[in-house]
């Protein structure tokens, strides 16, 4: 796990509040531990904020939450199984203690079927409490407007 030390220095280089630099920390062990689920990633598609801080702007806002697509409809209990897992894939990697607090059928803006799942964690300020990390996740996976659309050749 990474010194609370480090955390603090991040934190004063970045000017954001130590508990904000944690999170984001817990986060992308998280999500290492999601993508070593072969269930998860085979299904899931990462998107939003986390992911484009995560893979193209690391600048941007810190992360907040993991949101995903589903490529196909897994189950609640498949869900469940595999965020479990990764949970300790990121422990015994990392460290830091996750535990799976919930995982929730729900519906997403457009009203089609997602689940929310909760995951607490304990990282290097052993701070308890509030600290979770929301993963939701919608389903079906839509292409994306040049997918879906031909493109008229010039005669």
């Amino acid at each position: 796990m990474i010194p609370l030390a480090e955390l603090n220095r991040v934190s004063a280089e970045v000017g954001i509040d130590v508990a904000t630099v944690e999170r984001d920390y817990a986060i992308s062990w998280l999500l290492y531990g999601v993508f070593d689920q072969k269930t998860l990633a085979d299904a899931f598609v990462f998107k939003g904020g986390t992911a484009l801080r995560k893979c193209y702007f690391s600048n941007y806002r810190f992360s907040q939450d993991l949101d995903f697509t589903l490529l196909y409809l897994v189950s609640e209990t498949e869900l469940n199984e595999g965020l479990s897992s990764a949970c300790q894939k990121a422990y015994d990697d990392s460290g830091i203690e996750y535990q799976l607090l919930s995982v929730e059928k729900t519906r997403d803006e457009q009203g089609e079927e997602a689940f929310e799942a909760k995951v607490a964690f304990v990282g290097p300020r052993k701070q308890r409490g509030k600290s979770y990390q929301n993963i939701v996740t919608s389903y079906p996976f839509r292409k994306s407007f040049s997918q879906s659309c031909e493109v008229a050749s010039n005669p």
